[in-house]
This record gives structure tokens, C-alpha cells and sequence, in this order.
């Protein structure tokens, strides 16, 4: 499985993102292979609108299984990436991307529908 976090840097102790399009950085962690890939979201980070559509297209190259944030994704955000497989769970507010791993892995994170 392959899950996307939003992340505020790129540290190995870094805390959880609670926004998408706006998030400073993407990981996308390989279970089978026990891997993170750290890439950076700064463009979206200037534009008056559309971010949230824009990092979408992003991830959705990734081909996660799971995206993982603190907050709910934006409405027409979410269309978009409800047209693939991809689950969205949220409620990892204040949580490193360990911690979100080990709440998402005990159902302790809310499916955004």
C-alpha cells in the first residue's frame, strides 16, 4: 500500500500538515517497501486559488492508495480525486507522520466521504 501524508517539512519527525493544496510537503511512504519520498509542494503555496487542484494532479501521479491530513479536503478537490480508488483520511491534526501512520493503521482516523 502507498499513502500520501501532508507534512510541514521534510524531517523524519515532522508533524502532519492539516492542509492539502497548500501543504508545504508531500510523503509518500511505501509499505512494501518501507520507503519515504519527501517531494516538495511550495508552488502551491503563492496561488490565489486552485492549489488544492493542483496538488491533487500531484498526487494523484504518486498512485496512493491513501492520503493521509489533518483537515478535510476541499469539495471540488475531492471530486477530483474521488474519480480514482484513492481513500482520503483526516483527523492526524498535530501528529508526526509516524504517529498518523500508526493512527491510520488502528482506524483511528475519520474517512472523508
Amino acid at each position: 500500500m502507498k499513502i500520501v501524508f501532508t507534512a510541514i517539512n521534510k524531517s523524519e519527525d515532522s508533524l502532519i500538515d492539516s492542509r492539502f493544496g497548500r501543504a508545504k510537503v508531500l510523503v509518500l511512504f511505501d509499505e512494501q517497501t518501507n520507503t519515504k519520498e519527501y517531494l516538495s509542494n511550495d508552488e502551491s503555496e503563492h496561488m490565489d486559488q486552485g492549489a488544492g487542484l493542483q496538488t491533487a494532479q500531484k498526487v494523484l501521479k504518486l498512485s496512493p492508495d491513501v492520503i493521509v491530513l489533518g483537515s478535510a479536503i476541499g469539495y471540488k478537490t475531492l471530486d477530483v480525486i474521488k474519480q480514482t480508488d484513492i481513500k482520503v483520511y483526516i483527523g492526524a491534526t498535530d501528529m508526526t507522520i509516524d504517529e498518523a501512520y500508526k493512527a491510520f493503521k488502528n482506524n483511528k482516523l475519520k474517512l472523508q466521504n
